[in-house]
């Protein structure tokens, strides 16, 4: 909280800018600073530097309002030639000093555009060549398949192994054996799970004579050990 008898009390984004300094004495310079003449114009550039990204909170201790009160990264013999009281010296910093950081400062964020846009693009290239590959894949789906997109990704026909290795009946019981199981857990939330209905429950064949039915997990697990492994 700035009390009313500090020099930053009732001015724009006060605490925004007694904030980041968090060296008391630091505090008292800049004060003293944008207190005495020429106090506005270094308070304007004080706002310029948080709003350009070259002032941060820091802890830096000043002995003299200079460069530094602006640039928290800014090397302390450099920063230290500047005397922002001096009408003359603030010019430069404005006039030079600014737009000479800025463009260095644009360099390096041109560098990440240009590294955002390398991704962007080869992600457009991977997806348009995807597609073709989908493509040419559906083509070959066998007799009773189905396209299969599960959250927005195709899971079959499969063009490759990133999402893993199985094949279309596996698929499909995994599939079933999940839907069964939200099923069952929507149930058991409204019922006593002695009271949920056996529809609701996995069931899945056996492939024993007679039409066996077996109505819990290792039943699905069966059945995919028995298709993975014929015979």
């Amino acid at each position: 909280m700035i009390r009313s008898s500090s020099p930053f009390y009732g001015r724009p984004r006060a605490d925004e800018v007694y904030s980041n300094f968090l060296d008391k004495d630091a505090r008292h310079v800049v004060g003293k600073a944008i207190s005495a003449r020429g106090g506005a114009d270094i308070y304007d550039m004080i706002l310029k530097s948080l709003d350009v990204g070259f002032l941060h909170p820091n802890r830096s201790c000043l002995r003299k309002p200079n460069l530094r009160m602006l640039f928290s990264l800014g090397s302390r013999a450099f920063c230290q030639r500047f005397d922002l009281t001096k009408t003359k010296e603030r010019v430069k910093v404005r006039d030079e000093i600014f737009p000479a950081i800025a463009i260095l400062a644009a360099r390096d964020s041109l560098e990440k555009i240009l590294d955002e846009d390398t991704r962007r693009l080869a992600q457009k290239a991977r997806k348009e060549a995807d597609e073709k590959r989908f493509a040419h894949a559906r083509e070959k789906m066998g007799p009773g398949e189905d396209e299969i997109i599960m959250y927005g990704q195709t899971f079959w026909p499969v063009i490759d192994n990133r999402i893993g290795v199985y094949d279309y009946a596996t698929l499909c019981l995994a599939i079933w054996h999940f839907q069964d199981q939200l099923r069952w857990l929507s149930m058991s939330r409204r019922l006593p799970s002695h009271h949920a209905p056996a529809e609701h429950q996995v069931a899945v064949s056996t492939g024993e004579p007679g039409g066996a039915w077996r109505q819990d997990e290792a039943a699905v697990e069966d059945v995919l050990h028995r298709h993975r492994n014929p015979g």
